[in-house]
């Protein structure tokens, strides 16, 4: 399930997903472009009886956030060694694995095709309550 979320289809503020699959855990994802902080945080959550284990993955300002302070320090955009490292790579090519393009161009093909939009009231305080 894709939702977006927004006062236009054409100004999208939040997008809601949960992906499943056959013998895959369930995974959920929250994107709020107007969130009052900056954060991206992955974690896994298992049921079991006893309750629940979480474990934590990542606990960041931003998904770019490297932790470096040269980068901070030099106020150099923080996505520069994601982006030299991907280049890189690029032109070893006994480390170009790429298969997955295909395949993550294909799921966001089917992700676009299958999002439902609902509008957002001028009032809404914040996606949560939207969702419930």
């Amino acid at each position: 399930m894709s939702r977006t979320f927004g006062l236009f289809e054409d100004e999208i503020e939040k997008w809601s997903a949960v992906f499943t699959g056959s013998g895959l855990p369930e995974c959920m994802v929250l994107v709020d472009t107007k969130a009052t902080i900056s954060k991206f945080h992955v974690e896994q959550i298992i049921n079991t009886i006893d309750g629940k284990i979480t474990t934590i993955f990542a606990d960041l300002n931003d998904p770019f956030d490297s932790g470096l302070e040269v980068f901070q320090k030099d106020n150099i955009d923080q996505r520069v060694p994601i982006l030299n490292k991907l280049c890189r790579s690029l032109w070893q090519e006994e480390e170009n694995e790429y298969e997955w393009y295909d395949a993550t161009i294909t799921l966001w093909k089917a992700i676009e095709a299958n999002t439902k939009f609902e509008q957002l009231s001028t009032n809404s305080p914040t996606l949560d309550s939207e969702l419930r």
